[in-house]
């Protein structure tokens, strides 16, 4: 609520304004002497007695009472705005307020550079003082002025200066020119609409506090209401059955009667809704263009990497540093952090890069991962060839074929080299639903299609490479050959090419028995080998033993047991 005595500062100051002459006359009270060309306009008197209290108005008779929601406020608010101007004004320093030294401005903070004032100037910095008259309107009336400062260099609301005194006044068209001169960044208009919308806000904000008492006396009269009908009701009731018990030839009407009292009741319930509903009015009623002087220091930034300038504002008017807008998101912050490129914003808007651990503004277009969330600087980040996204360079590889930057989501892995790939340059295998990549397939020597590696081989004959289509397994060894070399249901070359060995059954048996064969028993030893394997047999009563050995290893490959019947077979 508005008080007393800012009421009667408001309507002692417009008066004088005009041109009446106003004297204190007692606590809340004041008697004005109003000019003849001002006569008609307060009801052709030349003399009012104003009090701003209901107490001022008991202890003097022929006393007007000035109270929010009264008849002579109003009357004043309305004069006001029929011929109010937006007054320029000028600010008188604070009298505690002392100009800063050289030192580095206290109340915002670098966390990660150093600052050093270069110059500083005394300068006036434009404001715009918008007052606005606030009415709640609901089961009774609350009005209350209240006053939005903007900041006319950053195009901000912030707080007034409080117990400021005025320097000078003019009138209306030296605003427009003070407003000019002084470098104002934004327009009046948008100043205007930044004050209604802070006012706005204000009202929104009380509104919603009001809500919750008009909830209550809302929900009494709701309860009260329905307590009252519904005793009539009972009572309506009580008087029906003693008619009926009676048998008395009654010609009242009780169900019509039951009937208005329910319309009534409802009725009656929409008023008391209508009644307590809320209604907000936001109305401006003066304007001044002010003139606050301001202690500006130039102040240099910097980390050894990068450097920036900022302008820190010391506001005399009420000895406190006024903390800089952030140049991205425009909010005022008390912590300035210094980005790789010289830019200077709040923390909000400056990251660090998890790579090179230097701070970057949004404006810098630091991004996070997809992948990770983490964030990075445009210079340890890429864009995917595939997807566009933007990835640490912890999520990105390049292509082993093309070369083109792609992202681990994105990318493939070749099942048989491991290797990471771009989705396009893996191939599908001819025999198989696999994809490797092209230094992993193999084209054949028979039908000429290329297979991954599992399925192809080298064959241990020609040693050149076959598919799996094209290959035959010796009847006698088991070991797999192209189809040139083995025809299929016969045997291979090597088995074909067995020769007897007589003169080293010791290393033979040496041999076997290091691969795990008891071969002591053995004789009429047999040798033949391949690219890739020693052939041996030998041989113990009617059984026929085959081994195959690896050539690289010596290790066993297979071994089979047959049953002869002929020395020669």
């Amino acid at each position: 609520m508005t008080s007393p005595r800012l009421i009667q500062r408001f309507a002692s100051d417009l008066l004088t304004h005009l041109g009446a002459t106003v004297m204190t006359d007692g606590p809340n009270r004041v008697a004005v002497a109003v000019p003849p060309e001002l006569a008609a306009r307060f009801q052709h008197r030349e003399a009012l007695n104003f009090a701003f209290s209901s107490e001022a108005v008991l202890n003097g008779g022929g006393t007007e009472l000035v109270i929010p929601g009264s008849h002579w406020l109003d009357r004043l608010l309305e004069f006001a705005v029929e011929r109010g101007q937006v007054g320029a004004v000028r600010l008188a320093p604070h009298p505690s307020a002392e100009r800063p030294d050289s030192s580095p401005p206290e109340g915002i903070v670098f966390p990660d550079a150093v600052p050093r004032v270069r110059s500083g100037v005394v300068l006036d910095s434009p404001f715009l003082l918008v007052q606005f008259k606030l009415t709640f309107v609901s089961d009774d009336i609350e009005e209350l002025l209240w006053p939005v400062w903007v900041d006319l260099v950053s195009g901000v609301v912030t707080d007034g200066p409080e117990g400021f005194t005025w320097a000078s006044i003019t009138d209306g068209s030296d605003a427009e020119d003070l407003h000019q001169r002084n470098e104002a960044q934004i327009t009046m208009d948008s100043a205007l609409a930044l004050s209604r919308t802070a006012a706005e806000s204000e009202a929104a904000r009380r509104a919603e506090e009001k809500d919750k008492e008009i909830e209550h006396r809302l929900q009494d009269e709701l309860v009260r209401l329905d307590e009252f009908y519904g005793d009539l009701l009972q009572d309506l009731e009580k008087l029906e059955e003693s008619s009926q018990r009676s048998k008395r030839e009654d010609h009242s009407d009780f169900g019509a009667e039951r009937t208005r009292l329910k319309e009534e009741k409802q009725r009656r319930q929409q008023e008391a809704l209508d009644k307590f509903q809320l209604k907000v009015v936001v109305r401006p009623i003066n304007a001044a263009h002010c003139l606050a002087p301001v202690w500006v220091q130039e102040v240099e930034v910097s980390n050894g990497i990068s450097a920036g300038t900022i302008s820190v504002h010391y506001d005399l008017t009420r000895g406190t540093v006024r903390h800089p807008p952030c140049p991205d998101c425009g909010e005022p912050t008390g912590a300035v952090h210094l980005c790789r490129r010289g830019h200077l914003v709040c923390p909000s808007c400056a990251e660090t890069c998890v790579h090179c651990q230097q701070v970057f503004c949004t404006s810098c277009r630091i991004f996070p991962c997809p992948l990770c969330g983490r964030h990075t600087c445009p210079d340890c980040s890429g864009s995917c060839t595939v997807c566009g996204e933007v990835s640490c360079r912890e999520h990105l590889l390049n292509c082993e074929d093309t070369g083109l930057l792609t992202c681990s989501q994105c990318a493939t892995d070749c099942p048989a080299c491991r290797r990471r790939y771009r989705e396009a340059p893996l191939r599908r295998c001819a025999q198989g639903e696999e994809k490797v990549c092209s230094s992993c397939l193999t084209q054949c020597v028979h039908c000429g299609s290329s297979v991954c590696p599992d399925h192809i081989f080298q064959c241990a004959v020609c040693d050149k490479p076959a598919c799996t289509t094209d290959r035959a397994t010796c009847t006698e060894c088991l070991q797999p050959y192209c189809s040139s070399c083995c025809p299929a249901e016969e045997k291979c070359p090597t088995c074909r090419s067995l020769f007897p060995v007589r003169q080293a059954e010791t290393d033979i048996i040496s041999v076997l028995t290091s691969a795990g064969v008891d071969a002591v028993h053995l004789s009429h030893w047999q040798l033949a080998e391949d690219l890739a394997h020693f052939l041996v047999v030998g041989r113990r009563w009617w059984w026929r033993h085959l081994f195959v050995l690896d050539k690289a290893t010596m290790g066993l490959v297979a071994r089979r047991r047959h049953f002869r019947l002929f020395r020669n077979r």
